[in-house]
């Protein structure tokens, strides 16, 4: 008897009597992937989606920054909680410092987390709804916005593209203070029902942004 494993046919040999019979094996049986099986890639998700970053959305959550005086918004995308977007803005600015001569990331962290830990503590005081503290840090993340346009504005005018008198600096700085504080207000105040509270927000608020003002422009 002589067996052949080649992975493609088995072969038997018998001998029966003074003749010989050969025996083949079926086919060999390939086996497919199921699909719950781990090495099955068709119905993986893409990387971007299990990281939670979706541009689309971050891009409708800009247009709602850039216009914070629209009155209908999507409640939905309002409470979404996103911290791509803010990550990206906060690093963005830090980056827009740094050519200009200034390593403020340390400062944009950390009076981002201070300010973020005393928002969430406060609004969790004044709203009738739980907050997380997830919701105030993509909220205040992305008022940031109009602080980058001061960034911008601040490195043109070191390379020497002055599009205005130096003096401009100020009065736009408190341009981009009042942008994001009313967008962040709006959007709290949308989004817990605290219409009630507005200037309670508005307040402290208004003081954060004032830091990020501070430091682009000085």
């Amino acid at each position: 008897q002589k067996n052949s494993n080649d992975g493609f046919f088995t072969a038997d040999y018998s001998q029966s009597g003074g003749g010989g019979e050969f025996n083949a094996a079926p086919p060999f049986n390939y086996s497919y992937p199921s699909p719950t099986d781990p090495t099955n890639f068709d119905d993986e998700k893409p990387l971007l989606e299990e990281l939670g970053i979706d541009f689309g959305h971050i891009r409708k959550k800009v247009i709602i920054v850039i216009n914070p005086f629209k009155h209908c918004m999507d409640t939905q995308m309002n409470q979404d909680a996103d911290l791509a977007g803010p990550l990206f803005f906060a690093i963005f600015l830090g980056c827009l410092l740094l050519l200009s001569g200034k390593v403020h990331f340390g400062y944009i962290f950390g009076m981002g987390i201070m300010g973020c830990v005393f928002l969430y503590a406060l609004l969790n005081v004044m709203s009738a709804k739980s907050v997380e503290l997830q919701y105030t840090v993509s909220t205040l993340g992305y008022c940031l916005c109009p602080t980058i346009v001061l960034g911008i504005w601040r490195l043109l005018a070191l390379v020497g593209l002055n599009l205005a008198p130096w003096w401009m600096s100020y009065p736009m700085g408190i341009a981009m203070i009042g942008w994001s504080s009313i967008c962040a207000t709006k959007m709290f105040v949308d989004g817990l029902d605290m219409s009630e509270q507005r200037w309670l927000i508005l307040y402290p608020v208004t003081l954060l942004y004032s830091t990020f003002a501070l430091i682009s422009i000085f």
